[in-house]
This record gives C-alpha cells, sequence and structure tokens, in this order.
C-alpha cells in the first residue's frame, strides 16, 4: 500500500478512535454531563425595552431568566414602564427650561438582575441610573424577592419571625451593619475618625427599623445552582448612608446569623 493511502488509513482510525471514547465516556458518565450543565445554565437574552425622545433615552432591561415566569415579568414591566414615563415627563420639561444652546440629551436606565434563584424563590437586584439634568446623575438601587410557588412577593417581615420595630432581629441586623459600615467608612475616606455628623446620618439609617432594611438579595453557593441561599446582601444607594462622594454600600450578612431569627416556613431556604 502506498505510503500516503496507510497514512490516510491511520488518520481515519485514531478519529474513529477517539470518537468511539468519547462515547463510551457520556454512556458511562451520564452524571457528570448533567451536573456541568446544572453549574453552567445558558443564560436566555435579556428583555430590553427603549422609549427615545429629544429630550430623554429612557432603556428597561430585564435579565432573560425572568421571562421563565410571566405573572414576574408582567410585574417588573409595569413598574418599569411607569419609572420611565414618569422620566420622560420630567426630561421634557428639563429641555425646556435648559434653553436653546444648552439642552441635551437626558439618560435613564433600569436594569434588573437575577442575584439567587432555586425551585422556590428568585431574588432580584434593581439598579437604577437617572440624569435627570442635575449636577451629578443619581443611582438608586431596590430588590425584589418573589416566591415562583405562589406567584406572590417575599418582604423582610415575611422571611423574619418577628421584623418589628425594635426587635431581636433588626437589632442583630442594625448593630451588624453600622458595624460594618463603620470599617467602610474609615477605609473610604482614609481615616480613623468618624466626623459626627457622619455617624449620626449612618445611625439614623440603620436604626432597628423594618423601613431600613428593605432593598436585600439572597446570597447563591458559589458554583451551586439552586442550593440554599448563603445569607443576605443588604445595599445602599448613594446618600442613604452617607455623603454622595462615598458612593453605594453593600453588607453581608451569613445564614448563620439569620438561622436564629428566621420564620420556621423559611429556614431550609437558607444554608
Amino acid at each position: 500500500m502506498p505510503k500516503a493511502s496507510l497514512f490516510r488509513v491511520l488518520i481515519a482510525a485514531l478519529i474513529i478512535s477517539a470518537a468511539a471514547v468519547a462515547v463510551l465516556w457520556v454512556v458511562e458518565n451520564p452524571s457528570d454531563m448533567n451536573d456541568q450543565a446544572a453549574v453552567m445554565p445558558e443564560d436566555p437574552k435579556p428583555y430590553v425595552e427603549k422609549k427615545e425622545s429629544q429630550a430623554s433615552l429612557a432603556t428597561l432591561i430585564i435579565d432573560g431568566r425572568v421571562k421563565a415566569d410571566d405573572t414576574l415579568l408582567q410585574k417588573l414591566l409595569a413598574d418599569g414602564r411607569q419609572k420611565m414615563a414618569a422620566h420622560i415627563k420630567s426630561a421634557e420639561e428639563t429641555w425646556t427650561l435648559m434653553g436653546p444652546g444648552s439642552q441635551r440629551q437626558l439618560g435613564f436606565e433600569i436594569e434588573w438582575s437575577v442575584a439567587y434563584e432555586s425551585d422556590r424563590l428568585i431574588s432580584l437586584h434593581e439598579s437604577i441610573y437617572d440624569n435627570g439634568g442635575g449636577a451629578h446623575p443619581n443611582s438608586y438601587l431596590n430588590s425584589l424577592l418573589w416566591d415562583k410557588q405562589k406567584s406572590a412577593e417575599v418582604g423582610l417581615s415575611d422571611l423574619l419571625a418577628d421584623a418589628s420595630d425594635n426587635s431581636a432581629a433588626l437589632k442583630m441586623l442594625s448593630a451588624d451593619l453600622l458595624g460594618q459600615w463603620k470599617a467602610e467608612y474609615k477605609q473610604r475616606s482614609n481615616s480613623d475618625e468618624i466626623d459626627s455628623y457622619g455617624l449620626n446620618w449612618a445611625q439614623k439609617a440603620l436604626a432597628p427599623k423594618a423601613a431600613n432594611f428593605e432593598t436585600f438579595i439572597l446570597i447563591a453557593k458559589e458554583g451551586a445552582v439552586g442550593a440554599p441561599a448563603t445569607g443576605m446582601m443588604f445595599q445602599y444607594a448613594p446618600y442613604d448612608l452617607s455623603a454622595y462622594a462615598l458612593g453605594s454600600f453593600s453588607f453581608t450578612v451569613p445564614s448563620s446569623a439569620l438561622q436564629p431569627y428566621l420564620a420556621d416556613k423559611w429556614k431550609d431556604q437558607f444554608q
């Protein structure tokens, strides 16, 4: 047999052998393939809606995973469209006040992203960018925890056995988050001291009242899709706790600290 023909035969044999090994591996290890699919799900494309005029460009972006729950999707669309309409109206008024020569298009963007999801719950984070024509753009943070089985919102008062003002749970959160804020404030301000004005601001904003802890997301365990949450992250936009220059703040509270205060029906949703 000519050398060229022999070489082609050898190459073909190697390819067939490799394919056979791959098929055999899949047959003998189907769980491994399933595990990889569970760890690395394919994210669907986000839902995007835009409203543009000479005065403004308003955009709504919703994580594609939300589209699987139409009730939740419609809720976010209704909320987003209402906020976009308010911005558009305000932008038109600002456009007129700017006058010729200084008029510019203003921007507004809402983005909903999935922070955590299990068979029961989906935790969403909302980030809002608002350029209303002032000295600087503003940003806002919101959240939504959704019970997929009951198609209903779940608030902090639902998760905790007692979320009344000055309850043990809220006192724990207040002390924990204030301690984290102090450390973060000193780092950002590059100072070992906290002025009384700044401290009073944060103490009031983190007092043990339910309204001070409404923006939170559940924390997903890394590499374990659908596993119980490892804790909660409480979020605060610029101006909520400190001056605008210090930016936003995020504080993590682990499940171990939350478990004693959780309502019984939600304990299994946390690690």
